[in-house]
């Protein structure tokens, strides 16, 4: 199959993955986090017709599951690891720890964002990348 075909699937299997996670946890389990600071959140509005935040949102899910899974088909033959899921796991730990990691320890020194709110999108982040790591590694197996 294409690379660019099992890109563009490996987008959409991670934007339906994203989503359906940021419903359990940010629409349900968790939702209390953004109750400790409502000021800084943006109404979710999932119910207004006219609203674009879950369009954009849906979106940009889509555009960086497809960069995400391209950009480990391009790096697969470097990446260590015995098999796919392993190369996924790699790749993801890195791409969290460029991307995540350094981005929310950069919000806690410069922002007055709750501790509590920070860890729990870190830890969020990381659950996220795992697991686009694991569905760009079945999409994409030698």
């Amino acid at each position: 199959m294409n690379k660019i075909i099992r890109a563009l699937i490996g987008g959409l299997l991670i934007a339906v993955f994203d989503m359906v996670f940021g419903g359990i946890t940010c629409g349900g389990a968790f939702n209390f986090i953004y109750k400790l600071q409502p000021y800084m959140w943006k109404t979710m509005c999932v119910t207004v017709p006219d609203c674009k935040l879950m369009t954009m949102l849906s979106l940009s899910n889509f555009v960086f599951g497809f960069i995400f899974t391209l950009v480990f088909i391009w790096i697969y033959k470097g990446l260590p690891g015995k098999n796919a899921l392993q190369k996924g796991i790699y790749f993801a730990l890195i791409v969290w720890i460029i991307g995540n990691l350094q981005g929310m320890v950069s919000t806690y020194i410069f922002s007055n964002m709750l501790p509590g709110v920070i860890s729990y999108m870190t830890l969020t982040g990381l659950i996220r990348i795992l697991g686009a790591g694991y569905i760009a590694s079945i999409v994409y197996k030698e």
